[in-house]
């Protein structure tokens, strides 16, 4: 491949044969996801459809008696499989997609609904911590729009007299994507309009560059000539459809922000769907309604009072410590949606983007589409690694940086030293403070900056004030300038722990000040530091202090009217 084609092209025609993200720049992945392509790159349901589709047609062409066919096409999907590894993703992938193909050539549909029942049911009794996997949930509901609604979807299709090969494409993106939608949404937070563009459009070039790719795979064997001959094709079919893609990604809203559905939400549409495609049922409930009409009317006003009070519910003020590994990120959203992130997380021996991967669909997941402050405690890679990308993809009215060298931020931030964001940015002092509702903040660090060794120790330490309610965020401080904070109002509900629970910082004396009724280390798995360390642990044990650790909880949410406060986490 690497002789016949340009590097980039070999890299991606090999994704698309066998999965992997690996090597493919950045901006083509970009715009595969914003059209809603990007599972063309990894060995999907929709890939085994596919070539079981073409082998089926090859047999029916060749005249292959039916069942010779169909045990033919099983040994070659259970061979490709093996060949991509044969991953639970991948063996996964190979029983759905099969089962797609099955339910479109069944005449009983009832047998294809059993035959997804029973898969779906064996997976899960082999596993059943797939029910929450992103995956396994896509797979099904997927497959489900296939068996499901695609035939009703082409019946309908069909009357409007379109190609055949445009009805059937329309049907199974509509069928997937109606089934899906609830999932997607929960999990992306957005909506690719540009999607049933991209289907139409781009995925029948690269499922042609697919089926190319493995013929030349094979015939590579034996005619290495002709294999370089496809392999040349295939790169020109892939030039053209990255083309097309990046011109989709152009046109009006492309992609759109839309909220996750909540789970009655989602119960709501999923049983609007099932009411939908079943008449005996629609019937029933038609009979119902006529029958109970005054009862209806009470419950519809109810639902309609019920949904008023919770629009104008006063809301609690929220604070996400959001799991980033070895590093820290805090979320603030206050009672009237005001955001403030503290700290993006980032990797440090690592080009896995924590912005990008982690922070932004955080965010996103919570309706964050813009931030009102973004405080870095300091310039160090595990604190601030994330926020280049931050920058780059939401608007950020204000941003506090620490008393460093500006330098260090134009680095990690990958941000010219005139850039009018980091020129207007706030070097946080001694008493440097702001409101936002009824929310106070104010940092309290030491402006005399004797003896600073590292980074850590121009860390910013800010407090949060909420009536009542109070919370230390200390980023890495060391014990060294923890003694300059002794003689402020440093009492807090909550502590973020300095550090990650480094020894090197919160003594015993700074803890006692501080004597928070709950610790928050923020401090990755197995990390390689030892953090959080057991003199840490054994001094907070010392107080009346819980310790919740994000390497042990996932994501730490705290809710709080100011006077009480409630949590949840992620792994709870």
């Amino acid at each position: 491949m690497y002789q016949a084609m340009p590097e980039n092209d070999a890299n991606m025609i090999f994704a698309m044969l066998f999965g992997g993200y690996n090597n493919i720049e950045k901006d083509i992945l970009e715009a595969y996801s914003i059209t809603g392509i990007i599972h063309i790159l990894s060995v999907s349901g929709s890939h085994i459809s596919l070539i079981s589709l073409f082998l089926l047609s090859l047999g029916k062409f060749l005249h292959l008696p039916r069942f010779f066919n169909l045990i033919l096409l099983l040994i070659i999907i259970i061979f490709y499989t093996i060949l991509c590894g044969a991953s639970i993703p991948v063996v996964r992938a190979s029983v759905m997609g099969l089962l797609s193909i099955i339910a479109l050539y069944l005449e009983e549909k009832s047998t294809a609904q059993h035959l997804l029942s029973i898969i779906a049911l064996i997976l899960l009794l082999f596993d059943p911590l797939l029910l929450f996997n992103i995956s396994f949930q896509l797979s099904f509901a997927s497959t489900a729009g296939l068996v499901y609604l695609m035939p009703i979807l082409r019946s309908n299709l069909n009357k409007l007299k379109l190609p055949p090969l445009l009805t059937d494409n329309l049907a199974l993106t509509m069928s997937a994507q109606i089934f899906a939608f609830p999932i997607i949404i929960w999990y992306f937070t957005s909506l690719s309009l540009s999607s049933l563009l991209a289907n139409l459009i781009i995925i029948p070039l690269l499922e042609i560059l697919i089926i190319l790719g493995l013929i030349a795979f094979i015939l590579g064997f034996i005619f290495p000539f002709i294999t370089k001959i496809l392999f040349i094709f295939a790169s020109l079919i892939l030039s053209i459809s990255n083309e097309a893609t990046f011109l989709l990604t152009k046109i009006p809203f492309a992609s759109i922000y839309v909220p996750p559905l909540n789970f009655p939400a989602i119960l709501i549409y999923y049983s609007l769907i099932f009411i939908t495609l079943n008449i005996k049922i629609r019937r029933y409930l038609y009979l119902l309604l006529q029958k109970y009409k005054f009862i209806t009317y009470i419950c519809s006003i109810s639902l309609i009072i019920f949904s008023c009070y919770l629009m104008i519910k006063p809301s609690p003020l929220q604070i996400h410590f959001i799991d980033v590994g070895q590093g820290d990120a805090c979320l603030i959203i206050t009672p009237h949606q005001d955001s403030i992130l503290i700290d993006t997380g980032g990797s440090i021996n690592s080009d896995f983007d924590i912005g990008s991967y982690v922070d932004l669909p955080y965010l996103r997941h919570y309706g964050i589409n813009k931030l009102d402050y973004l405080i870095l405690s300091h310039a160090d890679a595990d604190h601030s690694g994330g926020a280049s990308s931050i920058l780059q993809k939401i608007p950020v009215n204000h941003l506090i940086i620490a008393d460093e060298d500006k330098d260090l931020y134009t680095k990690i931030l990958k941000l010219p030293l005139n850039n009018p964001l980091l020129v207007r940015a706030i070097v946080a002092k001694e008493n440097t403070a702001f409101n936002l509702e009824d929310i106070h903040f104010q940092f309290l660090q030491n402006d005399e900056k004797e003896n600073l060794k590292s980074s850590n120790d121009s860390s910013n330490v800010l407090k949060l004030t909420y009536h009542n309610f109070s919370v230390l965020f200390t980023g890495d401080l060391p014990q060294t300038q923890e003694k300059y904070l002794l003689n402020k109002n440093i009492a807090s509900t909550i502590l973020k722990v300095a550090h990650h629970g480094s020894k090197t910082s919160s003594s015993q004396k700074f803890l006692e000040h501080v004597r928070p009724q709950l610790a928050i280390i923020s401090v990755g798995k197995y990390n390689s530091f030892g953090h959080p360390s057991k003199e840490v642990l054994d001094r907070l044990n010392n107080l009346p202090t819980k310790i919740l650790r994000t390497d042990e909880k996932g994501a730490i949410v705290i809710y709080t009217d100011g006077y009480n406060y409630s949590l949840k986490t992620f792994l709870n």
